[in-house]
């Protein structure tokens, strides 16, 4: 995305029997990404560039960021969470 875009939201995009809304935000030094969905049953995995952010919220709570390689993309895999 350009670096002047300082936040976007696509909401309810319909995907099979699933919703899900994704959002960021960008401040000076934080970009928060808020991902939701309707179904109970399906798994997000939300990937960015590897080295691109050294810390990582999910909840609000600071975590160990799960890192899975494909194609040097570190990743977070997420169930029915919204990640900041």
């Amino acid at each position: 995305m350009p670096t002047a875009l300082t936040n976007g939201q696509l909401d309810n995009v319909i995907m099979g029997d699933n919703s899900v809304s994704v959002g960021f935000k960008k401040t000076s030094n934080t970009t928060t990404y808020t991902i939701t969905q309707r179904a109970d049953d399906w798994t997000i995995l939300f990937q960015q560039p590897t080295g691109k952010y050294k810390r990582w919220k999910l909840n609000g709570k600071r975590i160990s960021q799960y890192k899975k390689m494909i194609s040097h993309i570190s990743a977070l895999r997420m169930h029915q969470q919204k990640l900041h």
